[in-house]
Order: C-alpha cells, then sequence, then structure tokens
C-alpha cells in the first residue's frame, strides 16, 4: 500500500447514547475498512484523546510518535485492560478472547512510513491506520476507507475535520427520549460497575448531570454545523433501522460509504472478533429487536416528555419518530413554569438523600427557599460555601437555558 493513495474517510458520532459502536462494529470486518476498537482513539473511559498527539505531530520526530502511541494506547494492543467499557476484553462466541497486536510489528511498518519532512496531522492519521493493519496481517487496498469513532459531536472535532475536510460525518441517531434517558442511565450503570460499593447518587455533581445531558443535546448539532467542511457529506442513520433491517441498512451504508456491500456487516466485531456490547447492557452481539413503543415513558415525569418533546419537535419530525398522542404542546409561560421543575432524575437524588417521595422532592427542591436552606445544607454542610452555590447555579441556569431552546432553528441532518 502507498500513503499516496489517498483514503476515504468517515467518522461516526453519537446522537446521545444512540448505536455509533454498534455501527462502527459491524464495519469493522470489512475487506476495505480500517478502524481502531471501540473509543479507543477518542480516549474511551480512562484513556487519552487522539488529539493530544495530534498536537505534537509536527513537534516530535517520526519514531517518537510511533512510541507515544504505542505507549499511550495499550489497549488497541492487548485489550485485557479495557479502557473503553466496551468489553474488548471479552470478544469471540464464548467472550473468552481480546484483542492482541504486536506493537513491535507495528512500530516496524511505523517506521517504513517515515514521510521524512512535511509530516502533517493528515498523514500521520493515515499511517497509524495503515501499520496497524499491516501489524494485524490485513492487506487493504489502496483506497480503503477509514472509519473512525469520533464519537462525541464537539469542539474536539476540528483537528480531524481541518486535517480531512473532504471527511463524511455519520450521526447515528435514535428516539429522542429515549437516548436521553439511555444516556443517562448507562452514565449511572458504568459509575457504579467502575465503583464498587459506590452509588452515583452519592455525588455532588450528579445533581447537575441530567442538565449537562439535556445541554449536550442541542448543542451537538452546533457542533457539526460548526466543525464539518462540507454539510453535503453529513448523514444521520436511525439504530432502529440497524435493529429492524440490519441488510437492507447496511447496504445503504455501504452505498453511502462507496463501498461493496460485504455480508460481514451483518456480525458485530473489533478485530474481526465478536462483540457483544458495553458493560451497561446485557451481553449481547449483532441486531436485536427494539423494546415497545414509548417503553421509556415510565423515567419521565408527563411534563418532562410535554418539554422535551417540544424542544425536539424538529428531530421527531426530520427523523419520523412518533410523538406521544396524549402529549399537549405547552404554551411558553407553561413550558417555562415546567423547565424549571426538576426532572425524574433529580427527584431521585433527592428521594435517596432526604427520603422523600417524589412528588414531595419535586414540590420542595422546586422552591429555591427549601432548596437551599434544608437540601443542600444537610447533605453537604462539609463542603464550602462556593460549592453548594455551583451546584444551586445548575438549577438556576435550567430556566435561561429553556427559554433560549424554546425556538430553536437547528440544522437538520438527512436520513441515508
Amino acid at each position: 500500500m502507498s500513503l499516496e493513495n489517498k483514503p476515504r474517510i468517515c467518522s461516526i458520532l453519537y446522537d446521545g447514547r444512540s448505536g455509533s459502536v454498534f455501527l462502527q462494529s459491524l464495519l469493522d470486518n470489512h475487506p476495505d475498512v480500517s478502524t481502531f476498537p471501540a473509543t479507543a482513539l477518542c480516549g474511551g473511559r480512562r484513556g487519552v484523546h487522539i488529539n493530544k498527539i495530534l498536537d505534537q505531530v509536527e513537534s516530535l520526530s517520526w519514531i517518537n510518535l510511533g512510541q507515544l502511541f504505542v505507549d499511550q494506547y495499550p489497549v488497541v494492543f492487548d485489550s485485557r485492560e479495557d479502557t473503553t467499557n466496551c468489553r474488548l476484553h471479552q470478544l469471540g462466541p464464548d467472550q473468552n478472547d481480546f484483542l492482541k497486536v504486536d506493537p513491535k510489528k507495528f512500530l516496524e511498518f511505523w517506521l517504513v512510513m517515515d514521510p521524512l519532512e512535511n509530516k502533517n496531522r493528515r498523514f500521520f492519521f493515515t499511517a497509524l491506520h495503515m501499520a496497524y493493519e499491516l501489524a494485524k496481517g490485513r492487506s487493504l487496498s489502496g483506497d480503503f476507507t477509514i472509519i473512525h469513532a469520533m464519537h462525541t459531536p464537539e469542539p474536539s472535532m476540528e483537528p480531524l475535520c481541518s486535517a480531512f475536510p473532504e471527511m463524511g460525518i455519520l450521526l447515528m441517531t435514535r428516539e429522542p427520549l429515549e437516548t436521553f434517558n439511555s444516556h443517562f442511565r448507562h452514565h449511572i450503570k458504568a459509575y457504579e460497575l467502575e465503583n464498587p460499593g459506590k452509588n452515583f447518587w452519592d455525588l455532588e455533581e450528579s445533581v447537575g448531570y441530567p442538565l449537562h445531558i439535556f445541554k449536550n443535546i442541542f448543542t451537538s448539532y452546533e457542533n457539526i454545523q460548526k466543525w464539518s467542511r462540507n454539510h453535503s457529506l453529513v448523514r444521520a442513520l436511525r439504530l432502529e433501522d440497524l435493529h429492524q433491517e440490519i441488510e437492507q441498512t447496511m447496504r445503504r451504508m455501504c452505498g453511502w460509504l462507496g463501498l461493496n456491500y460485504s455480508p460481514e456487516c451483518k456480525q458485530a466485531t473489533f478485530g474481526g472478533k465478536t462483540h457483544w456490547g458495553d458493560i451497561s447492557i446485557e451481553l449481547k452481539t449483532g441486531a436485536w429487536r427494539p423494546r415497545g413503543l414509548f417503553d421509556w415513558k415510565q423515567h419521565f415525569f408527563k411534563e418532562d416528555v410535554e418539554v422535551l418533546m417540544t424542544l425536539l419537535k424538529n428531530r421527531y419530525q426530520s427523523y419520523h419518530y412518533p410523538i406521544a398522542k396524549d402529549m399537549i404542546k405547552p404554551t411558553r409561560s407553561e413550558f417555562e413554569r415546567v423547565a424549571t421543575l426538576p426532572n425524574i432524575w433529580e427527584c431521585e437524588y433527592a428521594t435517596r438523600n432526604c427520603r422523600m417521595t417524589y412528588d414531595q422532592a419535586r414540590f420542595r427542591i422546586a422552591e429555591k427557599a427549601f432548596f437551599r436552606e434544608n437540601l443542600f445544607r444537610k447533605f453537604f454542610k462539609s463542603k464550602k460555601e462556593d460549592t453548594l452555590n455551583r451546584i444551586r447555579n445548575k438549577f438556576g441556569e435550567r430556566v435561561e437555558f429553556s427559554k433560549s431552546m424554546f425556538s430553536r432553528n437547528e440544522m437538520m441532518i438527512p436520513l441515508i
């Protein structure tokens, strides 16, 4: 293979928690695709973001860049110590296999690709994939396609979007409220698995985490619009379509990528070995039937559904998701009132720590005096006052944020 042959490249982003790693795993074993396992390059759960090395491409020697990559990303060479939480240590049909790539072979191929001069981020990123595939014993065609798990739509997109202005961007999407719910539940489960005996709600920062996710839902589209260099190369794919019609959907996916469809695209793998999903779900591989429509409703107050569906109306319509029939669109004043109320996850926090019912928590948290004088003083009395103010302000942000989002016009991404 020659680095003069410019590979196609597509980065996969998530729209909350919406199957981006699942799609990547379906493309992993395609004969003309190169991808690093799961979210390893974007840092996974406990790793290093590839941007940290991209920032040093021009200042370090070629051999030092290669060695730095080997040192910073051990999981792609031996996945028994999985830093991604994507079960890279439980691969294969019996969940007892792992990735094993010789880092010495990687460095041998890496040194052969030394550009001597004029090295840049584009060359570096392409060489990473080529050296890795050769170290695995794979031989790719000259027009292979890089599939990169960019994962989160945020400003960290900029370095690779600049290096590859022709890069395609694929946004995995999902029923919006199911995404919101799944993202939050996944975060709780992952925290408790990583910290046995501890509870997510014992963390003071847990108070504002639902609002953090809520903000990310909206800023994600702004970041895609801002950092993608060619909006005509941005598409969305529904997770539900992958589960319901995997072959037809992957045929469309391959067609958009310029790839010939391969039967391997129906199997979830990393390194060609069966992949079983991340640690927050039960062991399962490939497509499965989605849960019943609106199963997520038990995790929201009715008012929350009205607020979120109002804010996300464009996405429901653009991606052809049904809106709950019993939803009544709130007026502007009702919307602002509801938006200031705690959501069900914030009430879970209060019920755990204050032993209140949900109704009591919802009413009392909304009363600033009670919230300030009782809830935080009782459970964070050892904390500094500025810490208390910072946490209280997370709730105060809700009003201003909801007003700014009430009548927004955002980029809508066409479906594949």
